[in-house]
């Protein structure tokens, strides 16, 4: 099984993205996996730096985010995705159950 960690500037490039990899195909206007022993992960926004709370449980300095939107991606194919998609994670937000990452 191989599990990519990817990221998008949009979800719309996303799906296009996975679409053009064979990893989701559009049925009925809905994406569904290609292959049922696939998986795909919208792990979203990545915090950049945390939120700063006083004592008093406020938010005195927001946290940050990167830009990009993260996917991670489990499939039994061997896939060349663009280098600007591939995320360099050193500490995931996500893992999938079982499986080293």
């Amino acid at each position: 099984m191989n599990i990519y960690k990817l990221i998008y500037k949009t979800d719309a490039s996303a799906l296009s993205d996975l679409v053009k990899h064979g990893i989701y195909k559009k049925e009925n206007n809905k994406y569904v996996l290609c292959n049922p022993n696939s998986a795909v992960v919208r792990v979203g926004l990545i915090e950049k730096t945390p939120a700063v709370i006083n004592s008093d449980g406020d938010t005195t300095t927001p946290a940050t985010f990167y830009s990009e939107i993260a996917y991670d991606v489990m499939t039994e194919k061997t896939i060349k995705f663009k280098k600007s998609n591939i995320a360099n994670v050193t500490n995931p937000k996500h893992k999938f159950a079982g499986i080293q990452n």
